[in-house]
């Protein structure tokens, strides 16, 4: 599903393929909500989620990639605030997320 106000597409529909894209960035997250904590680590934009946004939300996201080197640690950690910010508030209100931890290898 495509949030317009946030730029951010989001699929929770699959179990074990649960993923946040950031446009703005080509930064993408799979994510997974244990309890009150949500647990992000950063994954490459794969043919099935191109696929799946051309289908279901009628975009073309095959020309995004995110560019790790490009970034600094700031811009790391403005897009994983962001991100941060949409899934406690937006995404799962209800839910009282307590932490959003973002593992990097």
């Amino acid at each position: 599903m495509y949030y317009a106000d946030q730029n951010i597409l989001v699929d929770s529909s699959n179990s074990g393929n649960t993923y946040i894209i950031d446009l703005d960035t080509g930064f993408k997250a799979e994510y997974s909500v244990h309890g009150n904590n949500i647990h992000c680590w950063p994954e490459k934009i794969k043919r099935p989620d191109i696929e799946k946004a051309r289908l279901e939300d009628k975009m073309d996201i095959s020309k995004l990639s995110y560019k790790y080197k490009n970034f600094a640690c700031k811009e790391v950690k403005d897009i994983c605030d962001k991100i941060e910010i949409f899934l406690r508030f937006t995404m799962y209100p209800t839910k009282n997320i307590q932490q959003v931890f973002f593992n990097f290898i």
